[in-house]
């Protein structure tokens, strides 16, 4: 009698553990991301660039900075790349404004921007990119900035939860569909030219599979004047995206010649787009004829696909 308890118990005992895992196997869900032989599935994505060009009135400093936002279909962010660049006009020896050609964005700096007690710009920025990934534009208004691990900068998040919003609010997000894993980067190209122009291009770029998934870009002008050895600041102007139809050009607005540029360099590598023509018959039939600035998008451009990650 004794066995044959012994043996029920046992039997007993492993119908329990197949139930169980059985159990199991029904709770498994297969990842989106492939079917269930690992083939991937193609998912689709919206991609926004958002900017941010404001113009200091006690000193006349050209701040500038950006955002490039992936959203998957679900409205979640994927990706994130934010980066800002600094520039204050001054005069030369002939009391002219100074030319500059370039000017190093704060994440090109890396460690070079000082006096942050809690560790470089770029990597707190980094910090708050990686901290707001899974979630929507919603939550990230909601956020607090003291709870964000890795970044202090508390007078800098609130303009980084603006841009998010205003990324994620965009009328000019590009669709784009894949199946590989992607990646996100972010290029400001600025210079101060001896007219008193400061611009700043802005290029947003996601690559997947080892070429350009999609592009946005967009561009900012601020003037000064100098009038008795004084600098002086005209009305700051929104970026060209921000104006809309009221920058407009004999060919369209800017920005849909702009986006028809961008779009010129999807399914490019990084060495394709070295060799990628900024004014042609087929952009100009695409919708774009800006030819005095295009060769400066694709030089931003190409420092965004280095920087993506």
């Amino acid at each position: 009698m004794k066995r044959i308890a012994s043996l029920l118990i046992a039997l007993l005992l492993v119908v329990t553990a197949l139930v169980a895992c059985n159990n199991n196997k029904n709770n498994e869900t297969t990842p989106a991301e492939t079917t269930p032989n690992n083939t991937p599935v193609e998912k689709t994505y919206s991609v926004a660039i958002a900017v941010d060009s404001t113009v200091n009135a006690n000193n006349n400093k050209v701040s500038n900075t950006a955002l490039v936002l992936v959203l998957d279909d679900a409205g979640k962010i994927v990706a994130a790349r934010f980066d800002s660049s600094e520039v204050t006009p001054a005069l030369d020896d002939a009391g002219a404004i100074a030319a500059v050609a370039s000017v190093k964005t704060k994440v090109e700096q890396g460690d070079e921007y000082k006096g942050m007690a809690a560790g470089s710009w770029a990597k707190q920025t980094k910090a708050f990119e990686d901290y707001i990934v899974g979630k929507t534009p919603a939550e990230v208004a909601e956020l607090d900035a003291s709870l964000i691990a890795g970044c202090t900068m508390q007078s800098t998040v609130p303009q980084f939860k603006a841009l998010v919003a205003e990324a994620a609010a965009s009328t000019l997000k590009v669709t784009f569909k894949t199946a590989e894993a992607i990646t996100a980067g972010i290029a400001i190209s600025t210079k101060v030219a001896t007219s008193g122009k400061v611009s700043a291009d802005f290029a947003g770029v996601v690559m997947a599979g080892g070429k350009v998934a999609a592009t946005v870009i967009d561009s900012a002008e601020q003037s000064f004047t100098v009038v008795e050895g004084v600098i002086t600041a005209g009305t700051v102007k929104a970026s060209k995206n921000e104006q809309g139809d009221n920058y407009n050009m004999p060919a369209g607005p800017w920005y849909k010649q702009a986006q028809a540029f961008a779009n010129a360099t999807v399914g490019k590598t990084a060495a394709e787009l070295a060799n990628l023509e900024p004014v042609s018959d087929a952009l100009a039939a695409a919708g774009c004829t800006m030819q005095s600035t295009t060769a400066g998008y694709k030089t931003t451009i190409i420092a965004a696909v280095g920087y993506a990650r």
